[in-house]
């Protein structure tokens, strides 16, 4: 928090951590430099953001309303900003861009989403490559692990490996283990 300046009611613990926020309100950062480029656009504006973690949330700039925990959980891609995001686990939303409004829990959930969205993805690796897709549920070890799209927007898949291959195909619905793991289209 070192380039504070009017920003009140934030709490910055860690080398770098909050280190660009100059206005912004509200925020909690712990960890080497979470929430490292968070710079609020507004005079005392309510950021509200949490980042907990070696580099969590560390490429957020403007977003609001998220909290990350975890070793560079909702790490980002740099100069993005994304708001209402909850990621939890080690490089849980490690890519995430511009995406909204989605949760991830386990090691590497949500790993590769950049722009998705109001997605909800529990369990180690589950989506893992799936950038763009949105509405989607995958609970399971390992589900959902392709580069799922916005043609793939509704997706449900639920147990390890459900969904495993799916890129494309709006509103499937798989439960189940390995249920329609090698369906990739459809």
């Amino acid at each position: 928090g070192g380039a504070m300046t009017i920003s009140r009611y934030s709490t910055a613990v860690g080398i770098g951590a909050l280190g660009a926020e100059d206005v912004g309100d509200q925020s909690t950062a712990v960890g080497y430099v979470a929430l490292g480029l968070q710079n609020s656009d507004s005079n005392n504006e309510a950021t509200q953001n949490t980042g907990v973690g070696h580099q969590a949330g560390y490429n957020n700039v403007t977003g609001q309303a998220n909290t990350y925990i975890g070793y560079k959980a909702g790490n980002g891609a740099a100069d993005d900003s994304n708001s209402y995001n909850t990621a939890v686990g080690r490089n849980a939303l490690l890519s995430i861009e511009t995406s909204n409004s989605n949760v991830a829990i386990g090691d590497s959930a949500g790993y590769a989403v950049t722009t998705g969205h109001e997605n909800v993805i529990i369990g180690a690796n589950a989506g893992n490559a799936t950038t763009d897709v949105g509405y989607a549920v995958i609970i399971g070890q390992a589900a959902g692990q392709a580069n799922m799209t916005n043609d793939a927007d509704g997706t449900i898949a639920i147990g390890r490996s459900a969904l495993a291959a799916l890129t494309s195909g709006a509103g499937n619905v798989a439960v189940g283990y390995q249920a329609m793991d090698t369906t990739t289209t459809g």
